[in-house]
């Protein structure tokens, strides 16, 4: 879709070096849902993950985690939790979604145990 396009079009473009890892996230069962960027949290407690529906549907996408993570949570745009999401199966979360909708993720690492 043309919002897609236009984000994908004036995104910085990110060079990494090293061997290639794993993504920390997959996201499915789109629809009409645009991944805008991820970025570090202001207050520095995890990173957000901002999505723009697109296409006027509503749906349920899906976020799957490749590591467990402390807290997946909607926030608003000055990161004030809205809600926590529960996951679905292990490390698998629904991201519900309605027309033209600017969602916001906090995902929260989780904290090692102290040995």
């Amino acid at each position: 879709n043309s919002a897609a396009a236009a984000d994908a079009l004036f995104a910085p473009v990110l060079v990494a070096s090293g061997a290639a890892s794993r993504p920390p996230f997959e996201l499915s069962d789109l629809g009409g849902l645009a991944p805008s960027w991820v970025l570090p949290s202001e207050s520095g407690d995890g990173c957000l993950l901002r999505l723009h529906e697109t296409a006027g549907g509503a749906g349920s996408a899906r976020l799957r985690l490749s590591a467990a993570a402390r807290s997946v949570e909607l926030v608003d745009l000055r990161e004030r939790r809205l809600r926590r999401l529960v996951p679905i199966a292990t490390g698998v979360f629904a991201v519900p979604y309605r027309p033209y909708e600017i969602l916001t993720l906090r995902i929260r690492a989780r904290i090692p145990a102290k040995r």
